[in-house]
C-alpha cells in the first residue's frame, strides 16, 4: 500500500511540482489550496504525513497542525516556508523553501519511519500548540 501524503499549498506551481514528484516517488498524494480544504479532507484521505505551506490564505499551516492536534491527530506534519528559518511547533519539522526536493524527500521518508515507529505509542508535542486562530501567521 502507497503512504499516502496530503499537500496544503496555496502556490499552484509549487503545489503541482510536489504532486508529480511525490507521485513518481510512489506516494498517493492529494492537494489542497490551504488548511481549511486540508482539515475537510483529512478525515475521509487519511493521510500518512501532511506536508504544509506556512503562509496560506483562510487557514494557515500552523493553526492547522493545532486543530488537527485538537481533534486528537497525530499525523506527522512538514512545515514549508520561505519566511521562517526554524519551526514554530516543537513536534513539526520545518523545510525552507526553496527547498531542495532529495532533502524534502528524504524529510518526508524519515517522517514516515517516525511514524511507524510511533503507532504503537502516538509521539506528542513537547510544548503545547497555539489555539486554532491566534496565530499570528497571515497570508
Amino acid at each position: 500500500m502507497k503512504p499516502k501524503v496530503l499537500v496544503a499549498e496555496d502556490d499552484a506551481t509549487i503545489r503541482g511540482l510536489l504532486r508529480n514528484v511525490l507521485a513518481t516517488e510512489g506516494y498517493d498524494v492529494v492537494c489542497v489550496n490551504d488548511g481549511e480544504e486540508a482539515l475537510r479532507v483529512v478525515d475521509a484521505f487519511q493521510p500518512d504525513l501532511i506536508l504544509s505551506d506556512v503562509m496560506m490564505p483562510n487557514l494557515d499551516g500552523v493553526s492547522m497542525v493545532a486543530r488537527l492536534r485538537q481533534r486528537g491527530s497525530h499525523v506527522p506534519v512538514i512545515l514549508m516556508s520561505s519566511y521562517l528559518r526554524r519551526s514554530p511547533l516543537a513536534s513539526v519539522q520545518l523545510v525552507t523553501k526553496p527547498f531542495d526536493i532529495a532533502s524534502l524527500l528524504a524529510a518526508i521518508a524519515a517522517a514516515l519511519d517516525q511514524r511507524t515507529n510511533c503507532a504503537s505509542n502516538p509521539c506528542r508535542a513537547s510544548q503545547p500548540l497555539p489555539a486554532p486562530g491566534t496565530s499570528s501567521l497571515r497570508h
